[in-house]
């Protein structure tokens, strides 16, 4: 059985971060800003999250309120939902605290100085496996009552093709099948389709517009196809839960240069010092896309990988 090792390290443009590893893959977790996991990879294979090398991505219109820039960076991060400007937007330049744990490793945001509230989430590795848990974490240090959801946001790195299964709840005479779309999607868009068991989303270099979806997903998984890597996305689901954007529990973003799958977690009121947390499990895999986008091949990778 490999050990799960930990060490500080530098990695490209990023500055100093936390490699995770157990001899199959590894992570690496910003520290220098963040926390960020900008890393998930096999060991001597490539990246499959996005990285911004040069942080041309920043939201610059936060400046004004909250004295620096958001850097994106690439990556996974944590954010809270519903999005808002500017509360949702919050820098994360300050250097990240974080400790060791019997599997993995902490890591905490200071508290946000206007929003006051504190991210934070846990890595756990597997020792003898690609198995990744993320545990999310948000408190409330305001002196009132917040209400928001943990939200998830895994940025991959493009030319690849997401998938996530749709309800099949036999809920009649109810719709059991939701789905929301942002003011910015073409629903004619290329790079989107319906098939009757899952919504499929691609990312494409040529790509003019941003597309985003949500929908409602009681099974709690998503795949992400890309150049012989498959990226395994699962998470935790409230049954009857209270879900922000009208119900959705999963939301995809395709843009330009990457692609986002995101988790969220039931919306909550947290009391003062209260916290909220979310959980997703990551898995990575070598195999090729289907041969077509179809129920019944996308089934066929779902029965494989992701059961």
């Amino acid at each position: 059985m490999s050990k799960v090792k930990v060490k500080e390290t530098e990695y490209k443009t990023f500055g100093k971060c936390v490699e995770i590893s157990n001899g199959i893959v590894k992570l690496l977790v910003m520290i220098d800003a963040g926390p960020r996991i900008i890393n998930y990879s096999f060991i001597d294979g490539k990246n499959v999250m996005y990285e911004d090398l040069e942080c041309v991505m920043q939201n610059k219109r936060v400046t004004d309120i909250f004295g620096e820039p958001l850097v994106f960076f690439g990556g996974h991060r944590l954010w809270a939902s519903p999005e808002s400007f500017p509360r949702t937007y919050y820098p994360n330049n300050e250097p990240v605290f974080y400790e060791e744990t019997e599997s993995g490793v902490r890591f905490v945001q200071k508290p946000q100085k206007i929003n006051q509230y504190q991210l934070e989430f846990t890595v756990s590795l597997s020792p003898d496996s690609t198995d990744v848990k993320v545990t999310h974490k948000i408190t409330n240090h305001n002196l009132w009552d917040i209400t928001l959801a943990p939200w998830a946001i895994t940025m991959l790195s493009g030319g690849g093709t997401s998938i996530v299964p749709l309800s099949s709840a036999d809920t009649k005479p109810l719709a059991n099948r939701q789905l929301a779309f942002w003011p910015y999607s073409d629903l004619n868009d290329k790079r989107f389709s319906l098939l009757n068991k899952y919504a499929v989303l691609s990312q494409t270099a040529d790509a003019q517009k941003a597309f985003k979806f949500g929908s409602n997903c009681p099974d709690g998984f998503a795949m992400y196809f890309n150049k012989g890597d498959i990226f395994i996305k699962k998470f935790d689901v409230v049954e009857n839960g209270t879900y922000p954007d009208g119900g959705m529990n999963y939301e995809s973003y395709s843009a330009k240069t990457y692609i986002e799958i995101e988790s969220l977690g039931e919306l909550v009121t947290l009391k003062p010092e209260e916290a909220c947390e979310h959980t997703e499990y990551w898995a990575l895999a070598k195999g090729n896309a289907p041969s077509e986008y179809t129920d019944e091949k996308i089934d066929e990778m779902v029965e494989k990988y992701a059961r």
